[in-house]
């Protein structure tokens, strides 16, 4: 965030949310939305102001990594009138499918121990519990109901020219009948959000690594997001992981990723 901020003369602001397993979905969604709303909204008076004097609520950009990503587009889909833009570091948009070419690459072969250690932290945030891990882990923990519905945003898309489906592979019964209110609200996969809702984000930027499980979950986004109108800008760095925007210090790849985040703060301000 020091960094960002001296680059860019923008105040960086960070905040804090409830972890899974002690406080699962939608917790952390609350909090964010909640912080959000009194910082963009403070009215006072007899409240003290919790932006600095010199903070310009009309040039707002909301940005995030990874899960935060995720939580990033739940705030700009609920407050999309009080954003100039959306920023989508390597995000996780969606936990209906977990067969991409890019889960495939990374999680089903050399990442396989970093694979099982994800989808587990999926099932905590989901407050599924150990029981249904392995559903998840198999991808059998979509109900043929939620399959059907969600079909249309998973046809006739193309990653890196691999035809993308959404397909069951069988799935565990007691497993889809708990999970399929969760795996149905959007705020846990907003790739799902209604197009009404997407379409009145103002804008959008979404960075991704090459080597990420989770690539392609972002070209997915930004894919729908453009065939629904609203402008969006993506950017895949060929050289680069997931987290590397946590190490720029340490790496030559890192530092690369984290200035274009940089460039795009500018661009959208």
């Amino acid at each position: 965030a020091e960094y960002m901020g001296n680059k860019t003369k923008c105040l960086i602001i960070g905040v804090r949310y409830r972890l899974a397993p002690e406080y699962p979905f939608p917790a952390a969604v609350n909090d964010v939305i909640k912080q959000f709303d009194l910082l963009i909204n403070w009215n006072g008076p007899g409240i003290p102001d919790p932006l600095p004097s010199y903070a310009d609520r009309s040039r707002v950009l909301v940005a995030g990594d990874s899960a935060g990503g995720n939580l990033a587009i739940s705030v700009a889909l609920a407050f999309p009138k009080r954003i100039k833009a959306l920023i989508g570091i390597y995000p996780l948009v969606q936990l209906l499918k977990f067969d991409l070419p890019s889960h495939r690459e990374f999680w089903h072969t050399s990442y396989e121990i970093f694979r099982g250690k994800d989808l587990r932290k999926q099932a905590y945030y989901m407050n599924v519990g150990q029981k249904h891990e392995a559903a998840i882990l198999q991808s059998k923990h979509l109900s043929k109901k939620l399959a059907t519905k969600y079909q249309h945003l998973f046809k006739d898309l193309n990653i890196k020219h691999k035809s993308v489906k959404l397909e069951m592979k069988g799935y565990d019964s007691a497993s889809t009948e708990i999970m399929e209110p969760i795996l149905d609200d959007y705020r846990l996969s907003p790739y799902i959000a209604p197009s009404e809702k997407l379409s009145k984000i103002p804008a959008v930027s979404i960075l991704n690594c090459y080597f990420d499980p989770i690539r392609d979950d972002g070209s997915l986004f930004a894919a729908r997001l453009k065939q629904l109108g609203v402008p969006t800008r993506h950017y895949l760095q060929e050289n680069c992981f997931h987290t590397a925007f946590n190490f720029f210090k340490l790496t030559k790849s890192g530092l690369e990723f984290i200035d274009k985040v940089v460039s795009e703060i500018l661009y959208f301000l």
